[in-house]
């Protein structure tokens, strides 16, 4: 189960499974994913970043040691990031943050997207989450005020009972971000040749 769900539903909305370019981004995101403790090796990266400036979310139930360094916590109740990713992009569409030319050159389905995320306005993902409107509303602005953006689902996404669609929903704010394939953000690597 590792990482699998995370990879079909990347490939299913996005072609491939990005990785996080760490050391570019101007705005890292942790979702569900503690790296000091699974692959302290990528903190030199997310190290640096940060004294560059980068800003830092964590998005975790738990306060892990990385969330007390964030610039923003976002302390959901567990099963919700499928709710809060609608959520994000429901701000992000509303307010017009996305970037219009990367959805209208590279994306299928936006008018679908639209509707589907109308009914999850900060205040009713707050319900759902426990995490306040208004947190909701300054990491949608921090991810794209801040760009390029990283956002890296750890396994704790997978292991949830709707893990496939919040994966596919993280894939889908990173694309209306704009930071698919490029420097700093979620780069698409080829695969090796066997």
């Amino acid at each position: 189960h590792c990482h699998l769900s995370k990879t079909m539903a990347n490939l299913l909305t996005l072609g491939a499974l990005p990785g996080p370019d760490y050391e570019n981004s101007k705005c890292i995101t942790l979702w569900g994913y503690n790296p000091a403790n699974s692959v302290p090796a990528k903190m030199t990266y997310i190290n640096k970043a940060i004294k560059n400036g980068a800003k830092l979310i964590v998005i975790d139930p738990q306060e892990i040691p990385l969330a007390k360094r964030a610039d923003l916590h976002l302390k959901l109740r567990p099963g919700t990031d499928g709710a809060l990713a609608l959520g994000l992009i429901h701000v992000m569409i509303k307010e017009n943050l996305y970037d219009r030319e990367f959805v209208e050159s590279w994306t299928v389905g936006f008018d679908e997207l639209v509707k589907l995320v109308e009914d999850f306005t900060p205040d009713k993902v707050s319900e759902i989450t426990y995490v306040s409107s208004e947190s909701i509303v300054r990491a949608a602005r921090m991810l794209t005020s801040n760009r390029p953006t990283s956002l890296y689902p750890g396994i704790a996404i997978e292991l949830q009972s709707n893990g496939f669609q919040a994966a596919r929903g993280i894939a889908i704010l990173q694309a209306i971000i704009g930071d698919i394939d490029v420097k700093g953000g979620g780069i698409i690597t080829s695969p090796p040749d066997l």
